[in-house]
């Protein structure tokens, strides 16, 4: 039996006209970057900027902590997030900001960080959040950032993609304990001035099981992905077990998700999409590492060809789609979202038993279009964000096949803080693109 997920015609979108070059805080400009805006100086143009805030430290070790040491490792957790200092690493990221006046900024892993008394340290449920002491709000701190640049960004969309409590302890005194709730959002921003509307949500994509959660306080203009395919057993989200559990009940799952506007530029208006998908993980012998990831990114571009049957408009989807994209390789989820998903239908084929159909997606990416030979990396920092070297291409900024980006750009890769750090274990980047 063949297995359709969902099919739709491709979507073929023509962007005219030229744009101008953002002034730039974020070191030398590339001569590829120079060329690529050469003579395009008239007509509207649409800045979009994404960027990656970090969360301020390696989860990983306390995915994999054994029981007895998940209170060390929670611990420790808290003191890297603090060692990374979002404060004035927002100082640097409004800094990039202001340089390049984006019109609609996406971010991602937007850390909300509350502490709290001992209540999961008594239950080991993770799931028990109760803890309300905000530590850090970094939306509410770069938003201030921002404010005292005299930049007034809006939040016109915003998705909670996971909401999570451990137990840490003091360092100064191990014997006292407390909770600290991580809670993780997607945010799009829009410039004032800028004029946006609230988009028609897409209906839940055929074939996938939804998400048993409802929207978190303040989300709007987004959504959660599904938890699983229908009637398979393959999930769609990654779920983990803590501190030694068994119950399913106290999993803490990661509902990587999306959100979405509609913004208006010279009489057009543009719809954007911007996504997290999951990253790669460990997985059983014979299950890809980016299963999770793949399973997400369909359903992304089930959404956005369903949004454009409802409503054709020019679309751009951004964000960081842990794409993990070098000159050497080019993966199979982001092969599938710039247009060849023969790879991804046949590891989704052997995983369900039979053919699979894919909903085609008319992206292209912008950066190989003025960056041949430039893989562009947007990765790699160190967890302190001290040192290290990026290494591959996480981020992208993808469009339709027939838009032509006029100018991109790496930013955050060369300013620092005070303190000697990068603002984000990412770079960010910025795009260019014509409105007719």
């Amino acid at each position: 039996m063949r297995r359709s997920f969902l099919l739709v015609p491709s979507v073929a979108i023509l962007l005219g006209a030229c744009g101008t070059e953002p002034s730039s805080s974020a070191g030398p400009v590339a001569s590829t970057e120079v060329s690529a805006e050469a003579g395009c100086r008239e007509g509207a143009t649409l800045r979009v900027m994404t960027q990656n805030l970090y969360l301020g430290a390696d989860i990983v070790p306390l995915v994999d902590a054994p029981a007895d040491q998940i209170v060390q490792a929670s611990t420790k957790l808290w003191e890297t997030v603090r060692r990374t200092h979002f404060p004035a690493r927002a100082q640097v990221i409004a800094d990039e900001v202001r340089a390049n006046l984006p019109d609609v900024l996406g971010l991602q892993e937007v850390t909300t960080w509350r502490t709290g008394d001992p209540v999961v340290c008594a239950t080991g449920n993770p799931n028990d959040t109760q803890a309300t002491k905000v530590a850090y709000d970094y939306l509410a701190i770069l938003l201030r950032a921002l404010r005292e640049r005299g930049l007034d960004y809006e939040v016109v969309a915003q998705t909670t993609t996971m909401d999570a409590e451990v137990c840490i302890g003091d360092p100064a005194n191990p014997t006292t304990l407390s909770d600290l709730r991580y809670t993780d959002h997607d945010v799009l921003l829009v410039r004032r001035g800028v004029a946006w509307r609230t988009p028609a949500v897409p209906p839940a994509v055929p074939g996938f099981v939804a998400a048993p959660i409802g929207p978190g306080p303040g989300d709007l203009n987004g959504g959660v992905y599904a938890a699983a395919l229908t009637g398979e057993p393959v999930p769609a989200t990654a779920c983990f077990l803590l501190a030694g559990n068994t119950d399913p009940a106290t999993a803490v799952c990661s509902y990587r998700g999306w959100t979405e506007t509609e913004v208006r530029k010279g009489g057009q208006w543009v719809r954007i999409f911007e996504s997290h998908p999951e990253d790669w993980l460990d997985t059983p012998a014979g299950v890809p590492q980016w299963i999770f990831q793949g399973l997400q990114v369909i359903q992304l571009v089930a959404l956005l060809d369903g949004a454009y049957a409802e409503s054709p408009l020019p679309t751009l989807a951004l964000g960081d789609f842990n794409a993990y994209v070098t000159l050497a390789d080019r993966p199979p989820v982001y092969e599938y979202l710039i247009g060849d998903g023969a790879d991804l239908e046949a590891a989704l084929a052997a995983l369900v038993g039979g053919p699979v159909t894919l909903p085609p997606s008319p992206l292209a990416d912008a950066w190989t279009a003025l960056h041949p030979g430039d893989p562009g990396y947007t990765w790699g920092f160190d967890e302190l964000l001290y040192t290290g070297t990026l290494s591959t291409r996480l981020d992208l900024v993808l469009g339709t096949p027939d838009l032509t980006p006029l100018f991109m750009k790496r930013v955050g890769t060369y300013n620092r803080t005070w303190a000697g750090q990068h603002p984000s274990d990412h770079a960010g980047l910025v795009a260019i693109f014509a409105v007719p």
